[in-house]
């Protein structure tokens, strides 16, 4: 797509492909195992277990969209707090996440996996997305696909309609570029925007 993207401040940052890394760039970078499947980050950490050497391409574009994101959330910043402050999870541990000064706003939350899959967290249903309270405690368990995830969260003085039926839409799906593409698309004016990344595996055997 070549249609510039207009941000929540108002202002055309371009598409976001336009500046997203190109993923053969990324690839040079990580390191594939092909017996276990794992994708491993220059820093030696697992950035997704159990992935088909013809399967990367998700997992490269989940890393080039995790720069869009930052990118977007650097000029609309929303601060989130993890509890407790380890960011490394195994499998059923839980963990929580607080997001401060959310009175009067509608919230969306959603989660990146590490293999490139959306997890579309809410609102859903009949949920109700105004949020009536200062601050709110989001409680998680960890859980498959294993590796590291990023929780989006956006708070909006406006309902997001749009971007909720977008992100809703890729939800199951493994199209990482094109979620941070609804975002950069469908942020509302005065949207904040919190990214906190944090690490799941499965549970050590005894």
């Amino acid at each position: 797509a070549t249609s510039a993207a207009t941000t929540a401040d108002g202002h055309s940052d371009g598409n976001a492909r336009d500046q997203t890394p190109a993923l053969d760039v990324i690839a040079a970078h990580v390191k594939h195992d092909p017996r276990s499947g794992d994708v491993i980050t220059p820093s030696g950490e697992v950035m997704a277990y159990g992935i088909a050497g013809t399967d990367l391409e998700p997992v490269l574009e989940r890393i080039a969209a995790f720069a869009n994101l930052a990118r977007l959330a650097s000029t609309r910043s929303l601060d989130l707090t993890l509890s407790p402050k380890d960011t490394v999870f195994a499998d059923g541990e839980k963990f929580r996440v607080s997001v401060e000064g959310v009175y009067g706003t509608y919230l969306l939350v959603a989660n990146l996996a590490g293999n490139g899959e959306l997890q579309y967290l809410f609102p859903q249903g009949n949920g109700d997305a105004l949020m009536d309270r200062a601050t709110l405690d989001l409680p998680f368990t960890a859980g498959p696909p294993f590796g590291a995830d990023t929780l989006l969260v956006v708070t909006s003085p406006e309902r997001p309609v749009a971007l909720e039926l977008e992100l809703s839409l890729l939800a199951g799906k493994r199209q990482p570029l094109a979620v941070s593409d609804a975002l950069a698309r469908h942020l509302p004016r005065g949207a904040r925007l919190g990214l906190v990344t944090y690490r799941t595996q499965p549970a050590l055997r005894q």
